[in-house]
């Protein structure tokens, strides 16, 4: 390590960006090792996150490019330091595989972040704030979990396993949107993704506006991915939902004038901490980073990909369409697991094989999304009056009512239906 600073190694990050210059292809390689955040060196680092998004646009680029969009983000004073470097490495020794570099560059990384941590960690001990540095360290090791695999003691998993008994006390870490739904499954839980599905007439887009909305005023500021539907679809339906306006009467010439002052008044009233992210032409694993950022920096607590069979990816699967899905289904699946928020995967579904109503085998194009899934629900409509026991008791309801199938729930019952009411046509 030629520069004499603990936990740092410039040549490593050197290398990294020198073997980028000779090996252009080889820059996803250094990435998945270590991200733009795990260089010291601001020019390093600034020059990586304009590679990671230059790279994200599927377009070719060069050094003339990368430089220009750190100008353009900070200035042209850090521009020109950035063609200082590349001019710099392109004599620069590259005597090892990139990736390799990029490990090395992790390493260091790591080893500032341990023991930045151990530092505040047992400063708050000598001021008496025992609680304080057990969050330090315990935030510790959640960012270690997106840097590689963790080794855990048998203590460490039940400490693990009653922390998630004590917050479940304190009730669901995000709700469902239906209280019975969350008594039989806790919720859904951190680090948990469920899956959804829904014939189109059930009201599957309304489902995830509820999710939205119930979980917004509770505080957990939930992003809705979004694969093909614009804003102003999702804002004219949670304009509906909150003001109980029928989009019937929002279309055309039907709206009233008071509707509009209502209207207005919810528009005002806007949550800045909910959001949707439009994801339409995008490919997932790009859009899986760009979540991961917002997780990060906005609390997302809650995810919602809307929806599964939309979204495109980068991987080329020939003409199987299975396999495509279940690799969508797994970038997002692994999004929200590793940055421990919970997750919910829209999914369109096909009845086959003469049932009358879906479940885990219908989700279209690919049943394997349900393999990993903590918890599957299939929305769907009655054909006929149908009895359904609750509580231990049976009652009837009507053709059309909705239901929800609890197909799978890996910490309590499954297979039941379950009664729900809402308008599906906001």
């Amino acid at each position: 390590m030629t520069d004499q600073i603990p936990n740092i190694d410039l040549d490593a990050e050197r290398s990294v960006l020198a073997g980028w210059i000779a090996e252009p292809e080889r820059l996803a390689d250094a990435l998945s090792v270590c991200p733009p955040a795990g260089y010291w060196d601001p020019t390093h680092r600034r020059l990586l996150e304009a590679l990671e998004w230059l790279s994200g646009r599927g377009k070719p680029f060069d050094q003339t490019d990368a430089a220009r969009v750190v100008a353009q983000r900070h200035g042209n004073d850090v521009g020109g330091q950035v063609v200082a470097v590349l001019m710099e490495l392109t004599s620069w020794p590259c005597v090892a595989d990139i990736r390799s570099h990029a490990q090395r560059v992790r390493e260091c990384w790591e080893a500032r972040c341990l023991g930045l941590a151990l530092s505040q960690a047992q400063a708050l001990v000598r001021q008496g704030q025992a609680p304080e540095a057990l969050q330090v360290m315990r935030a510790e090791l959640d960012r270690e979990r997106t840097l590689g695999c963790r080794l855990l003691t048998e203590g460490q998993v039940l400490g693990a396993g009653m922390m998630s008994v004590t917050r479940s006390r304190h009730g669901v870490f995000c709700t469902s949107g239906f209280r019975r739904i969350d008594d039989l499954t806790g919720g859904i839980s951190e680090g948990c993704c469920w899956v959804f599905g829904a014939k189109r007439n059930f009201g599957k887009s309304a489902y995830g506006l509820r999710l939205f909305e119930e979980n917004a005023v509770r505080g957990k500021s939930p992003l809705i991915v979004a694969f093909e539907d614009d804003e102003a679809i999702y804002g004219k339906r949670l304009l509906s939902l909150r003001t109980q306006i029928p989009l019937s009467r929002m279309r055309g010439r039907w709206v009233r004038d008071d509707d509009l002052m209502t209207l207005t008044s919810q528009v005002e009233r806007g949550r800045s901490d909910a959001m949707i992210l439009d994801a339409r032409g995008r490919m997932v694993e790009d859009v899986c980073r760009d979540v991961a950022n917002l997780i990060r920096t906005r609390g997302v607590k809650l995810v919602i990909w809307d929806y599964v069979q939309t979204a495109k990816c980068r991987e080329k699967f020939g003409e199987s369409e299975r396999l495509r899905v279940r690799h969508v289904a797994d970038q997002m699946r692994l999004c929200t697991q590793v940055a421990r928020v919970a997750g919910v995967i829209m999914s369109q579904v096909t009845v086959m094989n003469g049932k009358q109503y879906p479940d885990a085998d219908s989700i279209r194009d690919c049943r394997d999304i349900s393999d990993n899934a903590e918890v599957i629900l299939m929305g769907f409509a009655l054909k006929e009056p149908t009895t359904i026991e609750i509580d231990g008791r049976e009652q009837t309801f009507d053709e059309g009512h909705r239901i929800m199938f609890l197909d799978k729930n890996k910490d309590g019952p499954k297979e039941l239906r379950i009664p729900v009411d809402w308008d599906a046509e906001m």
